[in-house]
């Protein structure tokens, strides 16, 4: 039964398959018996909207990287592989917010481990996607006569950073992720939810999430915020010292000045990130803990927010890709104005057309 009175995302059932007994389950994606039904309405079509934008602006951005070969460098090569996990992200919040519409989950046990398990095998790609491009940034500005990451070497790169973390994380989620039915009364639903094996003394939720967490979110975080933070004092000392001298001055300055806003563009990429799927990642802790704890605090509303946010991410991104080179935003500009020129020109051709025409009559 659900517990109703506290949360409607809680359910009290039998466990037949995993040792626990009698045990609670949480609903990721559905809530049961609640006060204001209209509210579904509003948190789907917000993830659905979310989802086509965000699918729109990172399909155009590939497009463009895609025709432009200027703009096929190392660091684009990551940035094009980060919007490819935006694009993948758009059915994974999609068929939750579909499933929010209904009573219960109707997309089945593909479905279920399909979404739970997306969702942090993209936050773990995009983040070592991020590791990869901050190392090479690093190595470009602070040790710019060492042979430098290549183009071959790049997409060698990009096939781990998609390769391990989805063997890793599916690993976990895939046999923990189920739909299940539960009892309800004279009638049964099926929600998507988690459940780990028993063990009288670890939780292994916590555990397997903390591992999970810790090698594939906190280490590359901490590598990051190493080769930016490097990054940026090189570039400040530099700038220091070449304002102590005249000579090419101004060229050195306005080259370093372009780093570091490339630099920052980056760590902007970052926060982003960390604003974006950090709540997701506590929340699933907090699902481990409010169970234990028998609170019952959290509700299938957060993850709903979340995935909103995460729609809305994905629609920023491209945006910010764009300014990460001087080259993305030359290409950009170079596109328009041709499109513009072409469309004059059409204009052109017909106002000629048609004052001929009547000049004929």
């Amino acid at each position: 039964m659900a517990k109703g009175s506290l949360n409607q995302s809680y359910f009290y059932a039998y466990d037949y398959h995993q040792g626990w007994n009698w045990t609670y389950y949480f609903s990721f994606w559905n809530d049961f018996n609640r006060d204001l039904e209209w509210v579904k309405y509003i948190e789907s079509s917000g993830i659905f909207l979310c989802a086509l934008m965000g699918l729109t602006s990172n399909l155009a951005f590939l497009c463009l990287y895609g025709k432009s070969k200027d703009l096929r460098t190392v660091p684009n090569v990551m940035i094009a592989n980060i919007a490819v996990t935006n694009i993948l992200l758009v059915p994974v919040i999609m068929i939750p917010a579909a499933s929010r519409l209904q009573d219960e989950w109707e997309f089945g046990q593909v479905g279920c481990k399909g979404t739970v398990g997306s969702l942090p095998t993209i936050a773990f790609i995009k983040i070592w996607l991020m590791t990869v491009l901050s190392i090479d940034r690093y190595r470009r500005i602070l040790v710019p006569m060492k042979k430098q990451i290549g183009l071959r070497f790049a997409q060698l790169l990009c096939v781990l950073c998609w390769a391990v973390p989805t063997i890793a994380t599916l690993a976990i989620a895939i046999p923990n992720s189920m739909a299940k039915t539960i009892p309800a009364g004279e009638h049964s639903i099926v929600i998507c939810t988690v459940a780990f094996d028993y063990h009288p003394t670890v939780r292994l939720a916590l555990v397997l999430l903390i591992g999970a967490f810790l090698f594939n979110f906190i280490i590359p975080l901490l590598v990051l915020a190493v080769c930016y933070i490097q990054i940026l004092l090189h570039l400040r000392k530099n700038n220091l010292a070449l304002s102590r001298h005249n000579v090419f001055k101004s060229k050195l300055l306005k080259s370093n000045n372009k780093k570091r806003r490339s630099i920052i563009i980056l760590i902007t990429m970052l926060c982003l990130f960390l604003l974006a799927w950090l709540p997701f990642f506590l929340a699933l802790a907090f699902v481990t803990v409010d169970t234990v704890l028998e609170t019952f605090v959290l509700r299938s509303q957060f993850f709903m927010l979340i995935l909103f946010i995460l729609g809305l991410s994905s629609i920023v991104d491209p945006i910010v890709y764009a300014f990460v080179t001087e080259k993305a935003r030359r290409v950009m500009k170079d596109t328009f104005r041709r499109k513009t020129i072409h469309h004059s020109g059409d204009s052109s051709d017909h106002q000629l057309n048609t004052s001929v025409s009547k000049s004929d009559f």
